[in-house]
């Protein structure tokens, strides 16, 4: 269980240390790994309301490993960092193995 249900399109990520990431070969640029651009999904809300009233559903699930440079909300919770981003926020869903 989530520690937040996330609202429409919005999507509760957890920072995740770019030495601690699951195997994944990713070359980055010098210095990129000083900033957080590996993310967890944690809680997806059920998707963005277009102005017709259709809803369309997000393409991650909790679980899955996203690429995002800056974007999203930081907040604190219980002394931990998240973030909350939409999906236009991500550069990259990192493949399972």
């Amino acid at each position: 269980m989530s520690i937040l249900k996330m609202m429409n399109e919005r999507i509760l990520l957890e920072l995740v240390d770019y030495d601690d990431r699951e195997s994944t070969t990713l070359i980055l640029p010098e210095g990129a790994h000083k900033t957080h651009l590996y993310f967890r999904v944690l809680a997806v809300g059920p998707g963005m309301v277009t102005h017709n009233g259709q809803r369309v559903e997000p393409t991650v699930k909790e679980g899955d490993m996203v690429i995002m440079v800056g974007g999203g909300t930081p907040i604190r919770i219980d002394r931990k960092d998240y973030r909350i981003a939409t999906e236009r926020d991500f550069i990259a869903v990192v493949p399972e193995k």
